[in-house]
């Protein structure tokens, strides 16, 4: 007697579940297999990633160890003028990430956990492609490649230097599969769940990223509104589309509340930074979003990007396979679901294509935020997703849908290609054996091996489609395609070539002791008095690994092109980008140390530009007797200056006073010709200044002359030994002037900027509230400051003021930052553009600086209380459901 169909299903549970367990645990395992056989296929050969793998690994330590003291530090003192710890490319408030405080080797985060965390992320991502497979119904086999190319990552693991990029992208899985319960009814609580995965992933490090994969959660919501309106009308489309949307909108929002308070305050009042498209216009901006665009040349790196080499940027992989299973699906595959892939895939490949194709300009113009990213490439991440999940779809129409006539045209097609490359190696093999060299074929193996393994896949497939044919049983079938899948995936090794080739042997965050005493010398060094900060010459590359100086707490000057630089103020790059370096600029960012190969060691000045009330100075090298002086001045910009206007002054001062000086008047001391400026007596100088008294008039004064001798403004070095001098005239990180200049114009300001003497004014893009144009010129400070305390995130200062001025403290005037004035509160102004400065009237006062974010500090319980709510909405509904009446 056969048994009862109930008896036979319940005989069969055990062993679908047995599958289903035996496919999520293949595709949560085998990223580890392959990174395994990536990074260490022998112990005395091991790859480590390095470069923009570990670019960010100091300062990420730096603020877990800060953790582990229980201190939230969000600023991050060490990097040039300093930083508030920023969500790009930093993982900041990521919950994973957290466990790493617990994981500090020394201080330090180390390659081979970072690995790790690499290696698990990829894992998520295979699980979550792998439950999206089981919600589409599309069986267990098409979910498990869909986990094994996600897992695995194909394309991905090319970018695996960039590790942040997986840590955005694991996420996206989850997203649409509770997208996908939301949208078929059952109940809102999944779209929350699917704005809680997105906003994880703006956590992840790399907004560019998640920008892709809100663009594709909108796309799907868009695809199935219009599907369900198009059915039966509004209601629908509501309940099953556009409510879940804004819920998950919501949700995501919530989630992801830290980082957004923070980036927010940083846009209302940070100094603009270089990287931002936004400071970027016309013809700038368009070339900004159009590098790393791709063109049709990539479209082979998807079969063999081994093969074909190139850079990482431009390197995707799915496996043969499933790059063919995807193709099936795009042309037999007819279910609602897919359709919305098919788009996805679609708009992948158009708009990696970037300024390869017309569409992209309308894009920059039209799509909010779409200007913000480069290496338009990176497309490509959503054509990796819709090829996976069709893949999916294309293997279940394989196993189960597909009919006769369709199972025989695929043989045929199959067939064809499969006689060309058998056709194409024959002729290889040919060509090569004519030649007269006993090695002829070793050139052409990996091509010859690259084609034999894509006739292998084809031959696969072929013997699929006709077991399916003659009704044969879809296990065997699922079960070779599957294997074939995760041998291709498993073993494949893609190039990395993101940031440089990975490191061999020697591992780059093993503390070095070479290193790590030279770190503790800098910060010896940068000590002072007065502390400061170190400049390291701006070779490219010159620090490298920076955990010795995080270690050691080096406050350091290298933008040398690191992610890091990147958020500096665009203020902090017009000087360090500037072709005639001003002597005066280590003054300006408080470098007590400099390396005596750096560019600003050996800086000379000898041409002066004022304007706005600006003010310059030529250091004599000693008090020096002056018999006669002549210059040479000429306008640069009228600015509504007339004749006989005095546009300028300069003086001989010594003790911070004037014992000689002259007005520049336009037409006289001002005619572009060598001029010898009347002195009665021979005076004792010390210091040439030159002052603007005009607003808006530009004037360039140069070939100074002292008795005859042709002068140079310089810096005052003293050698300390191992490549480093003592700036003998740091002033340290405050210091106060009386005299304030306001230089609007782009085009003046920078070249104030390159001849301005910080230690006598300060220079204002905008003018300060109450500001008055100075009378005269100021022939010294006008006050002096002095450091009480100095800390990473305070600080205080006594000020003693002879008349109203500026305490400038050189420190990013970012929206952190707090100041006091004899315990009132008193507003910073940007000196320069980037830079603290704060109102002191006479007298003596003290200044306190505080800095602290206490709307993120309150906002980071907001995750885990969402996430607590979503469960309990959760755990009612499956109640509420229970108790219904049946």
């Amino acid at each position: 007697m056969a048994p009862a169909p109930q008896e036979q299903a319940a005989s069969r549970a055990p062993s679908a579940l047995a599958w289903t367990l035996a496919g999520a645990l293949l595709v949560v395992i085998l990223p580890w297999l392959q990174r395994w056989l990536y990074l260490v296929p022998e112990l005395d050969h091991r790859l480590f990633l390095g470069r923009d793998f570990l670019e960010l690994a100091a300062q990420r330590a730096y603020f877990y160890r800060g953790l582990l003291d229980g201190k939230l530090l969000l600023w991050d003192p060490l990097m040039v003028i300093g930083l508030p710890f920023m969500d790009y490319l930093f993982d900041l408030f990521n919950p994973l990430s957290l466990i790493n405080a617990f994981f500090l080797e020394e201080g330090l985060l180390r390659a081979d956990y970072l690995q790790v965390v690499l290696t698990a992320h990829c894992s998520l991502a295979g699980l979550g492609a792998f439950l999206l497979g089981r919600q589409l119904s599309l069986g267990r086999a098409a979910a498990t490649v869909m986990g094994v190319v996600m897992g695995c990552m194909g394309m991905v693991v090319a970018h695996s230097e960039h590790s942040m990029m997986i840590q955005t992208l694991w996420q996206a899985p989850f997203v649409f599969l509770f997208l996908h319960r939301a949208r078929t009814g059952r109940g809102l609580v999944n779209a929350a769940w699917a704005g809680v995965f997105l906003g994880w992933s703006f956590m992840g490090g790399i907004p560019q990223i998640f920008y892709y994969l809100g663009v594709a959660a909108t796309l799907y919501i868009l695809y199935a509104a219009v599907e369900e309106f198009s059915r039966a009308g509004w209601r629908p489309a509501w309940r099953l589309a556009l409510g879940p949307y804004l819920l998950m909108g919501l949700a995501a929002l919530l989630f992801a509340l830290p980082n957004l308070i923070h980036l927010a305050l940083a846009a209302l009042n940070d100094p603009v930074g270089v990287h931002d498209a936004s400071a970027l216009y016309g013809s700038r901006r368009l070339a900004f979003i159009s590098q790393g665009s791709g063109g049709w040349w990539i479209i082979p790196h998807f079969l063999a990007p081994k093969l074909l080499g190139g850079h990482a940027e431009n390197t995707a992989y799915v496996g043969v396979l499933p790059l063919a299973l995807a193709l099936m699906a795009v042309a037999w595959v007819r279910r609602q679901e897919a359709g919305f892939w098919k788009l996805l895939g679609l708009l992948g490949l158009v708009l990696m294509m970037g300024a390869s194709m017309g569409l992209h300009k309308v894009l920059v113009s039209l799509l909010p935020g779409y200007y913000l990213f480069r290496e338009t490439v990176r497309w490509m991440f959503l054509l990796h997703l819709a090829l996976l999940v069709l893949a999916g779809f294309g293997l279940h129409w394989l196993l189960h849908r597909a009919r006769e006539a369709e199972l025989a045209t695929l043989r045929r097609f199959l067939a064809v290609l499969a006689t060309i490359l058998a056709g194409l190696m024959l002729a290889g093999l040919s060509l090569e054996h004519l030649r007269d060299s006993p090695l002829a074929l070793v050139p052409a193996m990996p091509l010859m091996g690259f084609l034999a393994w894509l006739l292998f896949n084809l031959g696969a497939l072929w013997w699929a489609a006709l077991r399916r044919s003659q009704g044969a049983s879809p296990c065997l079938v699922a079960l070779l395609l599957v294997g074939l899948v995760a041998l291709d995936l498993g073993f494949y090794h893609a190039p990395t070539f993101v940031g440089g080739d990975p490191v061999m042997r020697a591992d780059p965050t093993k503390p070095d002791p070479v290193q790590e005493a030279q770190a503790a010398s800098l910060a010896r060094m940068a000590a002072g008095p007065p502390p400061g900060r170190v400049l390291i010459s701006r070779v490219g590359g010159a620090v490298g690994y920076q955990g010795p100086t995080y270690r050691n707490a080096v406050d350091f000057i290298n933008p040398c092109g690191g992610y890091m630089d990147r958020r500096l103020p665009l203020g902090f790059w017009q000087i360090w980008w500037s072709p005639r370096a001003n002597p005066r600029y280590m003054n300006l960012l408080n470098v007590n140390t400099i390396d005596r190969s750096a560019v600003e060691a050996h800086a000379a000045q000898d041409r002066w530009t004022l304007c706005g009330y600006s003010q310059s100075a030529l250091r004599l090298a000693s008090v020096r007797q002056v018999r006669a002086l002549s210059l040479k001045a000429e306008l640069m910009f009228q600015g509504g200056a007339r004749p006989g206007d005095t546009l300028a002054r300069l003086a001989l001062v010594r003790g911070g006073q004037a014992v000689a000086s002259w007005p520049l008047r336009l037409g006289k001391e001002i005619s572009g010709r060598a001029i010898s400026l009347p002195l009665p007596e021979a005076v004792r100088a010390q210091a040439v200044v030159l002052a603007s008294t005009h607003p808006k008039a530009l004037v360039r004064v140069n070939e100074i002359k002292l008795n005859g001798a042709l002068e140079q403004d310089r810096p005052r070095l003293k050698d300390l030994g191992q490549g480093f001098s003592r700036n003998l005239a740091a002033r340290g990180p405050a210091w106060f002037v009386s005299r304030a200049a306001v230089v609007n114009p782009e085009w003046e300001y920078k070249h104030v900027l390159a001849s301005v003497d910080p230690s006598r004014v300060v220079v204002f893009r905008d003018a300060p509230p109450g500001w008055q144009p100075p009378r005269g010129l100021a022939a010294g400070s006008g006050g002096e400051a002095a450091l009480q305390s100095w800390q990473a995130q305070s600080a205080r200062i006594k000020v003693k003021a002879e008349r109203p001025g500026w305490l400038v403290i050189s420190q990013g005037a970012y929206h952190g930052w707090s100041a006091r004035l004899d315990g009132r509160p008193a507003p910073i102004r940007k000196a320069y553009g980037f830079l603290q400065a704060i109102a002191v009237p006479a007298g003596d006062h003290e200044v306190s600086l505080s800095y602290g974010e206490p709307l993120v500090a309150a906002s980071l319980a907001v995750p885990p209380l969402l996430v607590l709510g979503i469960i309990a909405a959760g755990l009612w509904r499956r109640r509420k459901g229970r108790a219904a009446p049946k």
